[in-house]
């Protein structure tokens, strides 16, 4: 078990190796490809989670002034869904913050790359 262990981790780093040894010209154009539709699908899901997020608190709305009028077994579970929408979209926006934060800081983003350092003369 040890072995296979071992192998693991031994064998994609020696099958790196070229590509760590030529970094300089190698073409990562495949890693980028897959980063970028990575990113692409990241992007189009967080709409997506948050728009369900709402509709849980409309739900939960609903189940509490609606549906629960009478039955406090159906108001707990409204105000249960309201709570758990509320905190997941304030963890969603939050997270977006974050990320847009450290990507302003940092410099990075969209069509920005570092620039090339000159040869001294």
């Amino acid at each position: 078990m040890k072995l296979v262990k071992n192998l693991s981790f031994y064998i994609p780093a020696w099958l790196a190796l070229p590509m760590l040894a030529f970094a300089q010209t190698a073409n990562f154009g495949w890693f980028t490809s897959v980063v970028n539709g990575i990113d692409g699908i990241v992007n189009g899901l967080i709409p997506v989670v948050m728009a369900l997020a709402l509709l849980l608190f409309i739900w939960g709305v609903i189940q509490y002034f609606i549906l629960g009028a009478d039955d406090e077994g159906k108001r707990e579970t409204g105000r249960a869904y309201m709570l758990y929408a509320i905190i997941g979209l304030v963890a969603i926006v939050a997270v977006w913050g974050i990320v847009n934060l450290v990507v302003q800081i940092l410099g990075t983003g969209y069509g920005t790359a570092p620039a090339t350092p000159g040869v001294p003369s």
